[in-house]
C-alpha cells in the first residue's frame, strides 16, 4: 500500500481546504487572494475549484459530499493541530517570493510551501524535524561567501548591532526578479543600472542614519544588500497563544551572506556574516529553543 505523503494543488484549492478544515492560516492565504483579485486576476469558480481537486485525487465527493482522501486529511489534521508552526517568508531575485510553513506537532511534522507568483502549494510529510530542516538547506542554496570576498572588518568582534527600522526599510526596498537576458532588457539595461545606483545611495542613507550599527560595517552592509540573490525572515509562534520567538532576518548575496537576530528589545537586532550551513543551524536551533516547553515533537 502506497503511503501518501505529498500533495501538491493551487492557491484557490488550498484556500478551499484550509477553510473546510477550519486552519488557522486561512486566514493569511485569504488576505493575498483578495489582493490578488484587487490586481485583477480571475478567480476560479467553486465548480473549477472541486472538478481540479477531484481530478488530482484530494478530493471525492459522493452524493454531493466531499470527503478528502485518507493521506490528503492525515496531512491537513496535522497541519490544523499542529502545538507550534514555523514561517520562512524568502525572496528570491531568480524565483520570485515563496513562504514556508512548518506545522509541528508530536504525531507528524507537516511542511507548507506556497509560491504566489506560481499560485503553487505544495505540502510533504517529514520523519523528523532534522529531515525537515536538511531540505530546507538543500532548498535556500546559498553560496558561501569566498574568503577574498569577506570585507575586512577590522574589528575584534565579527558582529554589530542595528535598529529595526533601519532593517525595515532596508527589507522594503523593490527588489525585481533578474531579467533573462531578452532583447528588451538589453534596450533597459542602462536605465536598470541607473536604478542600482540609486538603490545602493538610498541603502547607504538608510545605514549611515543608524544609531546602533558601527559605521565601519556600512560599506560591506551596502555591498552585500546591493548585490542581494535572497531575503528572508523566520520566525516560530506557538498555537493558542500570543507568544512567539525572536524575528531572524537574512540576506544571501555575492558579497556576503548575512543574519539578523532580533535582541532583548525589539528594537535592535544583532548583525554577523555567516555561511549556509550557519544559518540554517541557526533557524533550526531558534526552533529547537521555542518548542522546548511544548509536548513532545519529533
Amino acid at each position: 500500500m502506497s503511503f501518501y505523503t505529498s500533495f501538491q494543488c493551487n492557491g484557490s484549492e488550498t484556500l478551499f481546504l484550509f477553510e473546510i478544515m477550519n486552519i488557522p492560516e486561512a486566514k493569511q492565504l485569504r488576505a493575498e487572494s483578495h489582493a490578488a483579485a484587487g490586481r485583477g486576476e480571475a478567480a476560479p469558480s467553486y465548480t473549477q475549484i472541486l472538478k481540479g481537486l477531484v481530478q488530482d485525487h484530494v478530493i471525492n465527493i459522493s452524493d454531493q459530499e466531499i470527503t478528502l482522501e485518507p493521506q490528503v486529511h492525515m496531512l491537513l489534521t496535522a497541519c490544523k493541530l499542529s502545538s507550534a508552526v514555523t514561517r520562512l517568508e524568502l525572496f528570491n531575485t531568480d524565483q520570485g517570493r515563496s513562504v514556508t510553513y512548518g506545522f509541528l506537532s508530536s504525531n507528524l511534522l507537516v511542511e507548507w510551501i506556497w509560491k504566489p507568483m506560481h499560485h503553487q502549494s505544495v505540502f510533504t510529510s517529514y520523519p523528523s524535524l532534522q529531515d525537515m530542516f536538511k531540505v530546507l538547506g538543500n532548498r535556500l542554496d546559498m553560496n558561501d561567501t569566498p574568503p577574498e570576498a569577506v570585507p575586512d572588518l577590522g574589528q575584534e568582534s565579527m558582529r554589530t548591532s542595528i535598529g529595526a527600522d533601519t532593517l525595515r526599510r532596508l527589507f522594503e526596498l523593490e527588489i525585481s526578479p533578474a531579467g533573462h537576458g531578452d532583447e528588451q532588457a538589453e534596450i533597459s539595461e542602462r536605465t536598470e543600472d541607473a536604478k542600482e545606483t540609486e538603490a545602493t545611495d538610498k541603502m547607504q542613507v538608510i545605514l549611515e542614519e543608524d544609531k546602533h550599527l558601527d559605521q565601519g560595517w556600512v560599506q560591506p552592509l551596502c555591498c552585500s544588500f546591493a548585490a542581494l540573490e535572497q531575503q528572508g525572515r523566520f520566525e516560530v509562534y506557538t498555537r493558542g497563544t500570543d507568544e512567539r520567538s525572536q524575528v531572524i532576518y537574512f540576506i544571501g548575496s555575492t558579497s556576503g551572506n548575512w543574519l539578523f537576530l532580533e535582541g532583548e528589545t525589539e528594537d535592535v537586532f544583532t548583525t554577523f556574516i555567516l555561511t549556509e550551513e550557519e544559518l540554517v543551524q541557526s533557524l533550526f536551533l531558534l526552533t529547537t529553543r521555542s518548542i522546548s516547553v511544548l509536548p513532545y515533537v519529533r
